[in-house]
């Protein structure tokens, strides 16, 4: 990726260079190769572009809850004793 960037650095001052000299007639050469290379750019950045998340719910979270929380009020410990 580092060297798509000094690419592009440099091909932005290519062409800011043609047009400060006024070189019209030479951008309009390389218009088409122009066109292309940004298309081809554009293409590769979408590539990396950062997968979608995935966000997951649990549902019913609330009702174990509180079932968990109605059969613990119901749990009673009895003592028995052996032979009796």
């Amino acid at each position: 990726m580092h060297n798509k960037q000094i690419t592009l650095a440099n091909n932005k001052r290519s062409f800011e260079n043609l047009i400060s000299k006024h070189e019209y007639t030479h951008v309009l050469k390389i218009k088409e190769h122009i066109a292309d290379y940004i298309t081809d750019l554009m293409e590769e950045m979408e590539e990396l572009l950062l997968p979608k998340r995935t966000e997951y719910r649990i549902i019913g979270m609330n009702s174990i809850q509180r079932n968990l929380e109605d059969t613990l009020k119901q749990v009673r410990i009895v003592e028995q004793t052996s032979g009796t």
